[in-house]
């Protein structure tokens, strides 16, 4: 069960503790949004499907990108266009979102928007580099 608790006038944080995992809390502006998350996380726990979120929900694409040109392009046999090609992503408005909030349909939002600007060929590319980011950081 979710240890709810009041913070300040305004504000429910919530705590799930199982055993075997890291103690989960956040802060919601409402105790049905609190007790929301805490029944879904301890379900998730309890199942073994838990994954934790938190550096995704303080992470944004940008910083993911700008960690990726640090650490993986680098050693890359064409790296001089991936990055560019990602520096190009990093100007996007998309970029100044956190991971966790960015959804399937930004991505084909961005895809449709760069599609009318560049060839198929080059927002191919660009996807590609999209994909490959958060599984190589």
């Amino acid at each position: 069960m979710a240890n709810l608790r009041r913070r300040g006038p305004s504000q429910w944080q919530a705590q799930v503790r199982v055993r075997g995992y890291p103690s989960q809390t956040k802060t919601f502006a409402t105790r049905a949004a609190a007790e929301r998350w805490g029944k879904l996380t301890e379900v998730e726990m309890t199942q073994g499907t838990f994954v934790s979120r938190a550096e995704a929900e303080s992470t944004t694409l940008r910083e993911l990108l700008e960690r990726y040109i640090a650490e993986v392009s680098p050693s890359k046999k064409g790296a001089a266009s991936e990055i560019v090609r990602i520096k190009a992503l990093c100007r996007n408005p998309l970029a100044a979102r956190f991971v966790a909030t960015i959804r399937g349909a930004d991505i084909a939002r961005y895809r449709d928007e760069r599609l009318r600007r560049v060839a198929s060929a080059t927002v191919r590319r660009d996807l590609g580099v999209l994909s490959h980011v958060p599984s190589a950081v």
